[in-house]
């Protein structure tokens, strides 16, 4: 505690890799899930998206970068024969 007997700041860490790699350690895949558990490190800031500038994406920060490409879904329409 501070000399007012309030809490000291928390640092935060000063790299979107630092965190990522919290994030990884903490097994976070999500935005939704980062929201639910972030408190579990108090490091962490609200949004990494907005705190880092040089934020990657999410696939980077979560660790989860595709190694194969997606491949896009067709939707098919019927058609009606005359």
């Amino acid at each position: 505690m501070g000399a007012n007997n309030s809490p000291e700041p928390t640092v935060r860490y000063q790299t979107w890799q630092e965190a990522s790699e919290a994030v990884q350690e903490l097994v976070i895949e999500s935005p939704v899930e980062y929201k639910e558990r972030r408190k579990e490190n108090s490091r962490l800031p609200m949004r990494p998206k907005i705190y880092y500038k040089d934020y990657p994406g999410d696939e980077t920060f979560f660790g989860c970068e595709q190694d194969q490409e997606l491949t896009p879904v067709k939707k098919t329409k019927k058609t009606k024969k005359a």
